[in-house]
């Protein structure tokens, strides 16, 4: 009797595990992917200022405050990398003009991690390959004024840091 209700059970879970599969088969075959947003923040970046008592002041960091790392950079890489490997499938193999568009706000980190993002998603392949000791394609990066941007918040700028800014990007 045992072993009866033994086997019922387990083939009332084997018909429960098929149904489950066969219903997300027909629900995930039925969805298609046809818009893609993805948002993110720069990578790793060097402080953007000392502090008054710094003894490695800014000599410490060769590229400057507020610029991205090595590491930054890598991270952007691989996160282009990520990208290229869960969207194969809804990307093309190579870069198209009229499959993605690219904004980012008008400041060297965020700049350079849009750049170093695009390598990974789009590495170049075929005769996308200008010069064959450098491995990389210029991808556009879009950006547009602080006053005119809808998409970056900017808190806690006050406006006259604001004017700062843009006077100073013109």
């Amino acid at each position: 009797m045992k072993v009866r209700r033994l086997l019922c059970g387990v083939w009332s879970l084997c018909f429960l595990l098929s149904l489950f599969f066969i219903l997300l088969h027909q629900t995930t075959a039925k969805r298609k992917l046809k818009f893609v947003s993805v948002v993110f923040r720069h990578g790793d970046h060097t402080p953007c200022e000392s502090f008054p008592n710094d003894k490695h002041k800014k000599n410490a960091w060769p590229q400057g405050f507020g610029q991205l790392t090595k590491l930054g950079i890598q991270r952007q890489y691989e996160l282009g990398q990520y990208m290229r490997k869960r969207y194969k499938h809804f990307l093309s193999t190579v870069y198209n003009q009229f499959e993605i568009y690219v904004q980012s706000t008008d400041a060297d980190p965020t700049l350079m991690s849009a750049q170093a993002s695009l390598a990974g998603l789009y590495p170049v392949a075929g005769n996308q390959v200008w010069n064959p000791k450098i491995l990389w394609q210029p991808i556009p990066v879009h950006t547009m004024p602080v006053s005119h941007d809808k998409v970056s918040t900017n808190w806690g700028l006050s406006a006259s840091h604001l004017a700062l800014s843009e006077s100073q990007n013109m």
